[in-house]
């Protein structure tokens, strides 16, 4: 996947600094993101208003955060559903997380990742239920062996308050891949 980190960020701070001051002027949050007073663990009747590939994030972010006890700020989130799974296969980013599950109806992946010196982790979902999942530290490769399963208890509320605002970035093939730049509030 090609990402310009720098630019990337900059639009995204710029993002978040104009949804930060909408919302204190309006009293309600940026279109495509969450309130600032929610987490990434959402109720059923909200999951079902949002598109899938937030939807999905928000349950990888809060696997992430409860199993890893990761900070997500600043990560990006990149959905990848079924549809993309055979295109991925050669992805230098995606690609060795894509491999480690075959592709079937329903699967999907959300990977989570940084600059090169953070944990990168993916979770993968059969239908709305996540089946397993990496971590991976820096300089660490994926492999059947990483893959673990994802315990019960992990999409809990995080306790953090996570933002997501919509990115597109492109894979090494230049297919665009729906993704979320992550933004946790400091103060509650």
């Amino acid at each position: 996947m090609k990402i310009r980190f720098g630019s990337f960020f900059f639009v995204l701070f710029a993002g978040l600094f104009a949804s930060v001051a909408f919302a204190q002027d309006a009293g309600a949050p940026a279109k495509g993101s969450q309130a600032s007073g929610q987490s990434a663990g959402q109720t059923a009747g909200q999951a079902s208003e949002q598109p899938a590939a937030l939807k999905f994030t928000g349950k990888a972010a809060a696997i992430a955060v409860n199993t890893e006890h990761l900070d997500l700020n600043g990560y990006i989130a990149v959905y990848i559903d079924q549809s993309q799974w055979a295109s991925l296969l050669r992805d230098k980013d995606a690609g060795p997380f894509v491999k480690l599950k075959e592709a079937k109806a329903g699967r999907t992946l959300v990977m989570m990742i940084s600059d090169p010196s953070k944990m990168s982790v993916a979770v993968f979902f059969d239908g709305d239920a996540p089946i397993s999942m990496v971590a991976l530290k820096p300089g660490e490769s994926a492999s059947a062996a990483s893959l673990k399963d994802v315990p019960k208890d992990a999409q809990k509320d995080p306790g953090q308050k996570l933002r997501f605002e919509p990115a597109t970035i492109a894979s090494d093939d230049g297919d665009p891949l729906p993704a979320y730049g992550i933004a946790v509030d400091k103060n509650p």
